[in-house]
C-alpha cells in the first residue's frame, strides 16, 4: 500500500500516516463489509463523506483502490468456496429435518472460470454479415440508412431486443 510505515492498525492493513482515523476506520469497515453505505455505517460517518476523500486526497483513493481489493477478494473466495466445497442444506420430511445435502454452484463456478480465463471461457458470439450499406447524413448531422433491407432488419433487432429478445433473427444459425 502507498505511503505505508510499517505499523498496523489491528486488521493487518498498515497505517498511512497521510489519513485522519476516520478515514482508516472506513476503509478497514470498507475491506471487510465491501459496501460504502454499511462502512460509513460502521464508522460511523455519512456515505458522502468517503466521495469527498476520494476527490480531496490521493492518498486516500489509493488506500481506498487497496481495501476495494481486498473486499473483491473475500468475495472471490466465498465464490470459490461455494463452487468448489458447496453449501449445506437441512433435508425435511414432513416438517422434520431428517439429514443434509451438499449443494454446488454450477453459475459461480462458470463465473470464475469466465474470469480466470475468458479466452477459453468467455460466452461469445460471432456474427456475420454480408451486406453493403448506404448513409447520408440528415440536416441533424445523424446518419440516415438509405438500404431498406438492412434499415428493416435493424428495426426488426432494436424491436426484438426492446421485448427482451435476442438481436438475431429467427431461424439464424450462431456461430
Amino acid at each position: 500500500m502507498s505511503g505505508s510505515n510499517g505499523s498496523s492498525n489491528g486488521n493487518g492493513r498498515p497505517k498511512n500516516p497521510a489519513l485522519s482515523g476516520n478515514q482508516r476506520a472506513f476503509l478497514a469497515a470498507y475491506a471487510a463489509i465491501g459496501n460504502i453505505t454499511d462502512a460509513a455505517k460502521a464508522v460511523p460517518i455519512h456515505r458522502s463523506r468517503h466521495y469527498i476523500w476520494l476527490k480531496e486526497s490521493t492518498a486516500y483513493a489509493d488506500e481506498f483502490e487497496s481495501a476495494k481489493e481486498e473486499a473483491v477478494d473475500a468475495l472471490e473466495a466465498e465464490a470459490r468456496r461455494r463452487a468448489v466445497e458447496g453449501t449445506v442444506e437441512p433435508v425435511f420430511y414432513q416438517g422434520n429435518e431428517v439429514g443434509a445435502i451438499r449443494k454446488y454452484s454450477d453459475t459461480l463456478q462458470i463465473f470464475l472460470l469466465n474470469g480466470a480465463r475468458p479466452e477459453k471461457y468467455k460466452y461469445r458470439q460471432h456474427v456475420e454479415v454480408d451486406a453493403k450499406v448506404k448513409h447520408s447524413k440528415d440536416d441533424d448531422g445523424l446518419s440516415l440508412l438509405e438500404d431498406p433491407e438492412v434499415a428493416g432488419a435493424l428495426d426488426r433487432a432494436f424491436a426484438r431486443r426492446a421485448q427482451g429478445g435476442s438481436v438475431a433473427e429467427p431461424g439464424c444459425s450462431r456461430n
